[in-house]
């Protein structure tokens, strides 16, 4: 059985390598990137099992890339996690609204935490 592939899109360079270690320990083969426009051509190119999207990124936010996504009939069905620092209610309604699969505070989860939901959503929607 091949290992599901996480793409991060952080730019946070010391979250984004904490984040690669714990989910390659976990299992999940990882693609990263610190920009959103590249992360969206990752996503494009890479079709990965699931993503995790920061909002505040160089070049393109994080609710741009979930518009984005939403808008093609290839890529709308691809679970996004925000994993984010930004916690206004406006920003989670909106992610959720377009079609993020669950928004976390980076401050208040950990690294396993993150890796376990993971690991549940695809486990219980059979990827």
């Amino acid at each position: 059985m091949t290992k599901p592939t996480v793409l991060i899109i952080e730019d946070e360079t010391a979250l984004l390598y904490a984040l690669n270690a714990e989910l390659s320990t976990a299992g999940f083969n990882v693609l990263t990137s610190a920009d959103g426009k590249e992360g969206l051509e990752q996503i494009e190119s890479q079709k990965p099992n699931f993503v995790i999207l920061d909002i505040w990124l160089p070049s393109m936010t994080g609710i741009e890339i979930l518009e984005k996504v939403s808008e093609s009939e290839k890529l709308k069905k691809t679970p996004i996690l925000v994993v984010s620092n930004s916690a206004s209610d406006e920003t989670i309604a909106k992610a959720k609204k377009l079609g993020a699969v669950d928004y976390l505070v980076k401050t208040d989860h950990s690294l396993d935490e993150i890796a376990r939901k993971i690991k549940d959503y695809l486990a219980s929607h059979g990827r």
